[in-house]
């Protein structure tokens, strides 16, 4: 997946009802994903809210042009992640 996600032609990456279960395996997907500067659109979809929270948090994505969270059942519990994403 690291050596994918460096490939200047990987414009989108679609993750669809994959949870990550360990923390170890979340913490490692997200450091890949924000070493990648060639994606422009990123669907994590269907993946659940502690998930779609994590990446939300860790991740920068002021480089993409389309982001896709839909179906994670996104809960603020008063963050402010999104907010802060969309401004």
């Amino acid at each position: 997946l690291g050596n994918a996600l460096k490939s200047p032609k990987l414009k989108c990456l679609e993750w669809y009802e994959n949870p990550i279960e360990s923390t170890e395996d979340m913490n490692l997907f997200m450091r890949v994903l924000s070493q990648s500067n060639s994606i422009d659109q990123l669907e994590f979809t269907v993946n659940g809210n502690d998930n779609a929270q994590a990446l939300l948090s860790g991740v920068d994505f002021s480089l993409h042009k389309l982001l896709d969270f839909s179906g994670n059942n996104l809960q603020t519990d008063g963050r402010t992640t999104i907010s802060d994403l969309i401004a």
